[in-house]
């Protein structure tokens, strides 16, 4: 019986590690695509800036 509770817990943990390590994954998957869109957004502004200082003169 007590072998039996054993090989039902190790597939339960394994698939609960599996979320868990998918789940935290997913969250800094998402932080760092944030991160890069604020990023390409302050350097198109800058490029913006740029060219309006080296317009035609």
């Amino acid at each position: 019986e007590a072998l039996a509770v054993l090989g039902l817990s190790v597939p339960a943990s394994v698939v609960g590690a599996a979320l868990v390590t998918h789940g935290s994954l997913s969250r800094r998957m998402s932080a760092h695509a944030e991160a890069m869109r604020e990023l390409d957004a302050l350097a198109d502004a800058r490029a913006a800036r740029e060219a309006g200082r080296t317009g035609p003169g």
